[in-house]
């Protein structure tokens, strides 16, 4: 199938995900940015704190596509619990970013909790895209870069919250990896 049957509330998602697309480009820049300029330096970390209100304002975004999304799933007790702990774990990885910036949490437990609400977003993908491969009336190759995205969230993020010494852990991309 080319293309996706529409159902109400499409339009509406399909603009938070355009939104959500390129509060992701402005994530990944200001996050090159931090490593490249900052880190280096040891600060003052401008770059850093743009990254986590972008990081914010992105987990809020996705939260009507995921919801759009889960329409499309076929019912089932685990797609009914994910329809309400994805959202929650966005909202939580936001509120982390945001209570971070405001300097009302550390860095640390900040960080641990965008990287499981990033894990429960993969998990989620992964989920639900291999479930919609079946589905009529949604796109197959739509369906395979969700499951790729899901996998790949799923299998970078856990990694990231073992201990080490180096920037390298098992699963990231390139080696590079968020410092806890």
């Amino acid at each position: 199938m080319d293309r996706m049957t529409e159902i109400p509330g499409d339009r509406t998602a399909a603009k938070f995900a355009y939104a959500a697309a390129g509060l992701g480009v402005m994530g990944v820049a200001s996050l090159g940015a931090m490593y490249a300029v900052e880190v280096p330096k040891g600060g003052p970390f401008v770059f850093g704190t743009i990254n986590d209100a972008v990081g914010g304002v992105f987990s809020l975004a996705v939260i009507p596509v995921i919801l759009q999304i889960h329409r499309r799933i076929p019912p089932g007790r685990a797609a009914d619990a994910g329809k309400w702990l994805v959202p929650a774990a966005c909202a939580a990885g936001s509120a982390s970013s945001f209570l971070l910036i405001a300097r009302k949490l550390e860095y640390k437990p900040s960080t641990a909790i965008s990287l499981a609400a990033m894990t429960v977003q993969g998990g989620w993908l992964l989920l639900a895209n291999r479930a919609l491969l079946s589905s009529k009336g949604y796109p197959e190759d739509l369906a395979r870069l969700g499951t790729a995205i899901g996998a790949g969230l799923w299998g970078h993020c856990p990694w990231q919250a073992l201990p080490s010494r180096s920037s390298f852990r098992p699963g990231s991309a390139a080696g590079l990896a968020v410092p806890v």
